[in-house]
């Protein structure tokens, strides 16, 4: 059977935007704009332990680092400019004795497995939908399937009003009580804008619109090859009703699925999440069958090169799983306290390897030792 016409013109168009993304990352890398030199601190989620990063890097990439480092809790003191192909000499001037790590570009051609170091950049989620829907159900765990008996209904929203509805009854709240008062979110205008090639899908419980996602569709001129749904919002008040909040939860991605899925995909972007293999959000998209794929969106080639330089490496190891790149693939690095029995953590480590297209864990021992295990 012949492929359909616009099938291979935007197959074709796919491939442009990797070369031309790719040309993109290379001008960008050559230009001294954005690249700066930055003394990150703070303290390590889930410890006391204070943290000071050198970040070399563009101002705009730097999302992952500080998520990964500060949980989004830091100060930035400014230290002058850092060109990508100057970063060399930036960090043999700037790095100090109480320095924990030193975050740098990573440079096409260059030698960037070093020991010690490790590839990391924002990841993207990315759920795969069957033939049917009933397949999706029946693959889900019991707790993310939808009811049989479903209370919910979904509504379309397509006027100015409804986008400012989402935005500020649902999206921003989410976002401020995830995040803190310095969450990233998008503004306004800027969905306004997108509504020509997006859905605003609403979830309505006994008449009240109490839940919301944005699903932009791919364009032969976007960065997004798949259906886009990383704008998700509920009302701040089911914050108070755990159970009804998770219900919304579900409904919300229930959707979403079955839009995109109504419309002939069979793949939805679930957006971006830090590189954090023991984070909440990480677990969740897992447990919808989600694999992870490096960079924001297919075109995105920025990566980090994370070092540590301090004997605070294996505590923070240990607090926060980093999910980074080896040879194009997927690994962890997990370290295991000194108070807990290490093999009792390493298999508890181990679960977390239920990331679909995670193909290794390095377990990492406190003595130092490094055993490579089979995710999953």
């Amino acid at each position: 059977m012949k492929r359909p016409f616009k099938a291979d013109l935007f197959e074709l168009a796919q491939r442009a935007k990797q070369v031309l993304g790719y040309g993109r990352h290379m001008a960008r890398l050559a230009s001294p704009r954005k690249f700066r030199a930055q003394l990150l601190t703070g303290q390590l989620p889930g410890s006391a332990m204070a943290v000071k990063v050198l970040y070399l890097g563009h101002t705009e990439y730097i999302a992952p680092v500080l998520d990964y480092f500060f949980g989004g809790k830091y100060q930035v003191e400014d230290l002058g400019s850092a060109p990508a192909f100057a970063q060399d000499s930036a960090r043999a001037h700037l790095l100090q004795e109480d320095m924990d790590a030193v975050v740098t570009t990573r440079l096409p051609g260059a030698n960037n497995r070093e020991p010690g170091s490790y590839e990391m950049t924002t990841l993207r989620a990315v759920v795969h939908l069957p033939e049917t829907m009933e397949e999706f159900r029946a693959s889900l765990p019991r707790s993310m399937r939808w009811p049989a008996k479903n209370e919910f209904e979904t509504e379309l929203g397509t006027t100015s009003e409804d986008y400012s509805e989402f935005y500020e009854r649902m999206l921003k709240p989410l976002m401020v009580g995830r995040h803190g008062p310095k969450a990233c979110i998008v503004p306004l205008d800027r969905l306004l804008r997108q509504a020509g090639y997006s859905s605003l899908l609403f979830v309505k419980h006994q008449g009240r619109r109490l839940g919301g996602c944005l699903l932009r569709w791919p364009r032969m001129v976007g960065i997004h090859a798949i259906p886009h749904g990383d704008k998700i919002g509920i009302v701040s008040e089911m914050t108070h009703d755990s159970k009804l909040l998770n219900k919304i939860n579900l409904a919300v991605y229930h959707s979403l699925y079955r839009l995109a899925w109504d419309r002939g995909f069979r793949a939805v972007s679930l957006g971006t999440v830090s590189p954090v293999l023991n984070s909440g959000l990480v677990r969740f998209k897992a447990r919808w069958g989600a694999t992870f794929h490096a960079g924001s969106h297919a075109f995105d080639y920025y990566r980090h090169s994370v070092s540590f330089c301090s004997d605070k490496r294996h505590a923070i190891q240990s607090c926060r799983h980093l999910v980074h790149v080896e040879d194009g693939n997927l690994v962890a690095t997990v370290g295991v306290r000194e108070d807990i029995p290490a093999d009792t953590q390493a298999d508890e480590q181990q679960k977390d390897g239920h990331i679909h297209n995670l193909s290794k864990l390095y377990i990492a021992y406190p003595n130092g030792r490094v055993e490579v295990r089979a995710a999953g």
